[in-house]
Parts: C-alpha cells; sequence; structure tokens
C-alpha cells in the first residue's frame, strides 16, 4: 500500500474538525464546574449545619424550660408558707 496524500484526504475527511468540537465541553469547562458546584454544596452545607445546630439548640432551650421548675416551686413555697400560717400549722420538709 502506497501512503500518498489522496490516501490521507480520504482517512481525515471522516475526522472531526475544531468547529465539530467546539459545542463538547472541555476540560478548563469541566474543571470552572465543578468548582463553582463544590463551592455552592460547601455553602449549602454550612447553611444546613447551622440550621440544624438552631433547631438542636432550641430544643434544648425548650426542654430546659420545662425542666426548670425553680419558679413554680418558689411560688408553690410561698403559697404554702401563707396557707400554714392560716391554719397555724408547722409543716416539717
Amino acid at each position: 500500500m502506497e501512503l500518498t496524500k489522496e490516501y490521507f484526504d480520504q482517512i481525515i475527511k471522516n475526522l472531526a474538525t475544531k468547529e465539530d468540537l467546539k459545542p463538547f465541553v472541555t476540560k478548563d469547562d469541566l474543571k470552572e464546574s465543578l468548582k463553582a458546584q463544590t463551592k455552592e454544596l460547601k455553602v449549602f452545607a454550612v447553611e444546613q449545619t447551622e440550621e440544624l445546630a438552631h433547631m438542636v439548640n432550641g430544643g434544648f432551650d425548650d426542654v430546659l424550660d420545662r425542666l426548670d421548675v425553680r419558679e413554680r416551686m418558689a411560688k408553690m413555697e410561698k403559697k404554702m408558707s401563707k396557707l400554714e400560717h392560716m391554719l397555724h400549722m408547722e409543716v416539717e420538709v
């Protein structure tokens, strides 16, 4: 087989040209896209973590409010003291 210009022309006519390849993503395009998506994911992760922390903290605050009965106990002790005084009783605790 003889390697001629006609033979090479016939072979390369089926190859893609630069114009044919323009719509395809390049390596640099992919890198930039991945950088942008990574940045978005980092921001999203931080936002979700903060939201979860607020939810958990709010839950603990609610539990602490429910468990903190000091104020209620102080009121009840005052009422009990008044009741004892009114009934002329002494109750030992």
